[in-house]
């Protein structure tokens, strides 16, 4: 099993203290009261007759127990299992996979090559990808942007934008 990861709180099989959990069980109460209240404000608005309101909000009250069940089933795509800083730790809590599958990505490495162009504080490393001989990308050696930047007291933007027009007027 994986190591249990710090943003986890309590595992899928352990009880968290008394406190909590009835803090958490008013905050259950809290995401669910707006939905009774809409329920409440449709049946008024529609001026429906006393057993007729008493049966829709009855019926709200047994969907909304059905989809915390259902939520704290974990079936497939239905609810979810996160962490403090919205990290999926489902993997970890419970031993098994709750979301569906990824497709297979298909990736393509493109040719890389670099290029040296000449700025006004000093030559600056390019990255060129290319595909099928067709320049798809280029970008400025971070690193070289860097020291040049602080050799010449000069902002790091600047030094990156004059590479990207120094390659440009190669082309």
């Amino acid at each position: 099993m994986a190591e249990r990861p710090k943003e986890l709180i309590y595992a899928g099989d352990e009880k968290p203290p008394a406190i909590p959990l009835i803090a958490v069980g008013f905050q259950h109460v809290a995401v669910i009261c707006p939905y009774l209240v809409m329920v409440a404000l449709v049946v008024g608005a529609a001026k429906l007759p006393q057993e007729a309101a008493r049966n829709a909000m009855g019926l709200a009250m047994i969907a909304v127990a059905f989809l915390t069940v259902l939520q704290s089933l974990r079936l497939g795509w239905i609810g979810s299992v996160l962490g403090q800083n919205g990290i999926n730790i489902a993997n970890f809590s419970l031993g098994r996979q709750d979301t569906p599958p990824r497709p297979a990505e298909v990736r393509q490495a493109l040719a890389r090559k670099w290029v040296t162009v000449s700025t006004q504080w000093g030559d600056v490393r390019m990255k060129v990808a290319s595909l099928n001989g067709t320049v798809t990308n280029y970008a400025p050696e971070y690193e070289d942007c860097r020291r040049i930047a602080v050799e010449q007291q000069v902002p790091l933007k600047s030094v990156m934008q004059e590479a990207v027009q120094a390659y440009v007027r190669l082309k």
